[in-house]
């Protein structure tokens, strides 16, 4: 009989405290997100696909390195294993405000912009004057 007057007595503050929880209010919709006009050409995607061209250095012998393209943030978008003399195209998905890419090829490190969703990278150099 004391048994289970100590548990009633315990038990019986749990149940009246847990009944008395406040109830949260549902806040109706405001009628102003009817009135949004957006044009229909809007895109309302939070991605681009932007085309990475590569153009090739032509070698006696092939020479392999392992291409690796990133995001501004660090993110590896595609990692492959590329013959330098080869031309490519790929196509990578990124955020659409990002208006850089990071390249590797090998040990050497290319920043490139993106312009029209497109990047273009040569390995050819470029001869000064």
């Amino acid at each position: 009989m004391k048994k289970q007057l100590y548990i009633l007595t315990f038990l019986s503050p749990i149940f009246i405290f847990s009944s008395c929880m406040k109830e949260h209010d549902v806040l109706p919709a405001t009628p102003d997100s009817q009135k949004i006009n957006v044009s229909s050409d809007f895109n309302w995607s939070t991605e681009k696909v932007v085309e990475l061209s590569i153009k090739g250095l032509p070698t006696v012998v092939p020479v392999f390195s392992t291409l690796i393209v990133k995001m501004e943030n660090g993110g590896v978008l595609y990692q492959w294993r590329h013959e330098m003399s080869k031309n490519i195209a790929i196509k990578v998905v990124v955020p659409c405000q990002m208006q850089n890419l990071s390249i590797r090829y090998g040990n050497v490190d290319y920043y490139l912009p993106i312009l029209d969703d497109k990047v273009l990278l040569s390995f050819i150099p470029e001869i000064q004057d």
